[in-house]
C-alpha cells in the first residue's frame, strides 16, 4: 500500500482515534476511545482497536482494557 495522505472517516458517533502506528505493511493501527454523556456528566470509554487498510477500517473490540502505546 503506496501512496499519499488523505482524509478518511474513521468511524461514526461521539469518539476520537489516537495512538497511531503504520505497520510494515502499510496499514495503519489506531486505538478508539467513545465518549458518552450520563447523569454524572461525560464518561469516556475504550472501545478497542481500528485498523486502515487503504479502503476500510476494520475493527477489533478489546473489552475492558485499556491501551496505553501501540506499536506496529
Amino acid at each position: 500500500m503506496k501512496g499519499t495522505w488523505r482524509r478518511v472517516a474513521a468511524d461514526t458517533g461521539r469518539g476520537s482515534l489516537g495512538h497511531l502506528a503504520v505497520g510494515g505493511d502499510g496499514a495503519v493501527w489506531a486505538t478508539r476511545t467513545t465518549t458518552r454523556t450520563t447523569s454524572a456528566g461525560t464518561e469516556t470509554a475504550f472501545a478497542g482497536l481500528r485498523r486502515w487498510d487503504g479502503r476500510r477500517w476494520d475493527r477489533f473490540p478489546l473489552p475492558g482494557v485499556q491501551v496505553t502505546a501501540l506499536g506496529a
